[in-house]
């Protein structure tokens, strides 16, 4: 349990990271300077958050690509198996 936890931290200080970087290369939206600092700070977290989920989301998808792949493999070998086959099963 404890390294699961520890791989999930570095993972999401890696992914931390990078939004940091892609953050860093989009303009902002606004066009004026605010005043106060703790509402620079959170609407800095915010954007980073924002780029963090959109990452993981493309990831998520990936994986739901991958994973939808190798079910339509594995159901069409099954298909062939039980439809095509020289004598009957029961089940």
């Amino acid at each position: 349990m404890f390294l699961k936890n520890t791989r999930n931290k570095s993972e999401s200080e890696i992914l931390r990271q990078k939004a940091e970087e892609l953050m860093k290369l989009k303009p902002s939206g606004s066009g004026s300077q605010l005043s106060e600092v703790d509402t620079l700070k959170l609407i800095h977290e915010l954007q980073v958050h924002q780029i963090e989920l959109e990452m993981m989301n493309v990831e998520l998808i990936e994986a739901n690509e991958q994973v939808s792949g190798k079910v339509k493999a594995a159901t069409g070998k099954y298909i062939e198996l039980f439809e095509f086959a020289p004598i009957g099963y029961f089940t």
